[in-house]
């Protein structure tokens, strides 16, 4: 009878373990979706921003001019990527989410981006650091 005692014991000892467990990873989950809002916001603005100042139509070149003009670090491929900032993930499979104002240009099928190529879209893009 007591070795049933005590491992009744270990059972409530395990399952408030494990309560815990969820609470605290509950809280951090509510925590992180909280911050992911006010980055959220603090991002649109930002995008809203080049939305405003550089107008659709305006050629790669511009485009990188206005950037450097503004001492903005950026990466330049096929899109012109503008970092704005870090999102937390769910803590589960992804930790973290980068957030760039992605430049767009031209026609896509093309080989290279030239440049002249025109800016088509400004928008917000997320890649996930994930399992």
């Amino acid at each position: 009878m007591a070795g049933m005692h005590c491992s009744v014991k270990q059972i409530l000892g395990l399952i408030g373990i494990a309560l815990c467990v969820v609470l605290l990873w509950g809280a951090h989950f509510h925590r992180n979706l909280r911050i992911g809002k006010e980055k959220q916001s603090i991002f649109q603005v930002q995008l809203e921003a080049y939305q405003r100042d550089v107008p659709l139509g305006t050629p790669r070149t511009e485009v990188k001019d206005f950037l450097n003009n503004h001492k903005t670090s950026y990466a330049d491929g096929r899109d012109i990527l503008v970092k704005l900032g870090e999102m937390p993930g769910d803590g589960f499979a992804c930790d973290r989410w980068m957030v760039s104002a992605k430049f767009e240009f031209g026609d896509a099928s093309a080989s290279s981006p030239g440049p002249q190529d025109a800016l088509t879209a400004i928008s917000l893009q997320e890649i996930g650091h994930c399992l």
